[in-house]
């Protein structure tokens, strides 16, 4: 050996460096799909919104029920029931929230959970 002494990585600590890795990428693969499906939850609940204000906001809960659940079928939501959507109305708008929560298996029973809430107003 000389007097500088030996550089470089070890097996082991090669392996501890791949194995961080690849948690943090596996980690990464279950999460970003939940936030991707939070993401369309979002430009539905947008998306029916517009229309609505196009439409001069007079829809019943149901109709508004409709329009979701076929966005939801479209974006392949299964977060979110749309009987879940909470639809209020009082005299000036209509208030759409959607608020749930996402479990994720991450390793056996351990999982990520996602808390999300989004609310939309129509009218004024």
């Amino acid at each position: 050996m000389s007097a500088q002494g030996q550089r470089g990585l070890t097996l082991i600590g090669f392996l501890f460096v791949v194995l961080v890795i690849g948690l943090v990428a596996y980690t990464g693969l279950r999460i970003v799909p939940m936030y991707l499906q939070y993401s369309k939850v979002v430009s539905s609940l947008e998306a029916v919104r517009n229309q609505l204000e196009e439409e001069g906001g007079r829809t019943s809960a149901r109709e508004i029920r409709n329009m979701l659940s076929k966005r939801f079928d479209v974006n392949y939501i299964n977060h979110l029931d749309v009987d879940d959507v909470e639809i209020k109305r009082d005299r000036e708008k209509v208030v759409i929230r959607a608020a749930y929560e996402a479990r994720v298996p991450l390793f056996y029973n351990l999982f990520v959970v996602g808390d999300f809430d989004k609310t939309v107003e129509v009218g004024r």
